[in-house]
């Protein structure tokens, strides 16, 4: 038996903290100046 709803995300995993800790450190960064008033969503895949 696996995780329930683990087949809704493309990826087919459960989410880390890792997962998150990746995109505040990218919108922190020089990479993201060009980004204003976006909202990057960290699903795995689900809203896609």
């Amino acid at each position: 038996m696996g995780i329930p709803g683990i087949d809704t995300t493309r990826l087919g995993r459960v989410g880390e903290a890792d997962d998150g800790a990746s995109v505040i450190l990218f919108a922190a960064s020089d990479l993201s100046m060009f980004m204003t008033g976006s909202t990057l969503p960290v699903d795995g895949g689900t809203a896609a």
